[in-house]
């Protein structure tokens, strides 16, 4: 199974969550724009999302809409965090990111990782919503979802 979405989407993630809050300072390298802007695109055609739709987690805000619910399957999906059970499981992707990432999605998991429902786009979304409520961090992620970051 490919792993390259898992190890761009987590190294975007620790990218960015390495670095200062202000929104100026952020910055994805050079060499994950294409990947992680292929997923994205990928999971957006896939899933029929409005893009502006997604911007509503600068706000910490998880739309509760079909198309939204089912893009962040997708994203998490082809990032290979599900666990056979149909959970997030982030225990996954421990040998990929560093330690002081790690502490966030350990965090996450303890916090998230029982929610399963019988629809992959429902578990997407809840565990989305859970993932703000858990740790501020995420609302970092949410950033590279969108973009608003500065590229090198």
């Amino acid at each position: 199974m490919n792993q390259l979405p898992l190890i761009l989407l987590l190294v975007g993630l620790s990218t960015v969550l390495a670095k200062p809050k202000d929104p100026k300072d952020r910055v994805i390298p050079e060499y994950l724009h294409a990947p992680l802007k292929d997923l994205h695109d990928e999971c957006v055609e896939e899933s029929k999302v409005d893009p502006k739709l997604l911007e509503k987690c600068l706000d910490r805000e998880v739309p509760d809409i079909r198309e939204v619910k089912c893009y962040i399957d997708c994203l998490l999906r082809k990032s290979m965090v599900y666990d056979d059970k149909g959970s997030v499981d982030f225990r996954r992707v421990r040998y990929v990111v560093p330690n002081d990432v790690y502490y966030i999605l350990d965090h996450l998991q303890k916090e998230c990782g029982h929610i399963n429902e019988p629809d992959g786009c429902e578990t997407a979304y809840k565990s989305a919503k859970c993932f703000f409520d858990a740790h501020e961090a995420t609302l970092e992620f949410c950033h590279l979802l969108i973009f608003d970051y500065k590229f090198e």
